[in-house]
């Protein structure tokens, strides 16, 4: 005789395999039950243990047993789990309602904005007519849904390179700054990509060190916001874990957690934390291009 589904559905609910729980709890496994009728008025009841000279197994009952002991406890131990625990973590989400990504872009605005008119004096200087023309071209069929094609960025990009070589060959000053900013640029992205890297794994291990204290033997397993449903989510111990995370997690760029939701944007740039200084202590510190 097979279990009861409402008997499958509360185990598994729990993150519970049933053949496993029956193992533990000094029961057979699902398969090894017998379909005899053990006399308890439980119409869930999926017969006694196959020895019968042992006591009742019935299934429901030790069930109910086991989440009445659970729940005295406040529901902290966690050493029944035999499935991982399955977490939504999304550290680039987390940074930008902390703040940090409105720095990060700020810091990127600011710098295109300090070189935009030299940078747009140069190309038109160094661009000929007939690229002119090209340009326009090309403009005018991407304007066009239908006609938009990845040859069209290639050309682009060809004509960009043209005229960046032209403005190189020349000795203009603006080529490089353009390239010194263009390498800035770059260097922000890094320092933010390692910060959402870095955070990731620092919440991670908050969950991991939390739910091994508690007896999780299984690990966890990180999923995204819209599989979380795929399998087996406990979203009460979910939100649990994701509020003592949010509390605990050291943030990039401060070293600590904070209490406040938002990062004071103002004091970082004060301090010279903001992304643009960053990714200018980390250029000074490398070794020169030879």
């Amino acid at each position: 005789m097979t279990l009861y589904p409402d008997v499958i559905g509360t185990l598994r609910a729990e993150g519970i395999d049933p053949d496993e729980w029956a193992r533990e709890h000094g029961s057979p496994s699902a398969a090894q039950w017998r379909g005899d009728e053990c006399g308890c008025s439980d119409d869930r009841c999926i017969g006694h243990h196959h020895d019968k000279n042992e006591a009742c197994g019935c299934f429901p009952v030790m069930l109910e047993e086991h989440f009445a002991q659970e729940k005295a406890r406040g529901y902290k131990t966690l050493e029944w789990r035999t499935t991982p625990v399955r977490v939504v973590a999304s550290a680039e989400s987390d940074l930008e309602d902390f703040g940090l990504l409105d720095l990060a872009d700020q810091d990127q605005i600011d710098l295109s904005a300090s070189t935009d008119v030299d940078t747009a004096a140069m190309f038109q200087e160094h661009t000929t007519a007939e690229e002119l023309a090209q340009t326009a071209a090309i403009a005018t069929e991407m304007s066009d849904p239908e006609q938009l094609r990845a040859e069209h960025y290639a050309q682009l990009g060809e004509i960009h390179q043209a005229v960046l070589t032209r403005a190189q060959e020349a000795g203009d000053p603006r080529y490089d700054t353009y390239r010194s900013t263009e390498q800035l640029s770059h260097a922000i992205n890094d320092v933010w990509d390692r910060d959402v890297a870095a955070y990731q794994d620092a919440y991670l291990a908050v969950i991991r060190d939390t739910l091994t204290a508690r007896g999780l033997t299984t690990g966890i397993e990180v999923v995204a916001y819209a599989d979380r449903d795929s399998g087996v989510y406990d979203e009460a111990l979910a939100e649990e874990l994701r509020d003592l995370a949010l509390l605990t997690t050291p943030l990039p760029v401060i070293g600590a957690p904070r209490d406040e939701h938002r990062i004071p944007v103002d004091a970082l740039r004060a301090a010279g934390l903001s992304y643009i200084e960053r990714a200018r202590a980390e250029l000074s510190t490398e070794p020169a291009a030879e």
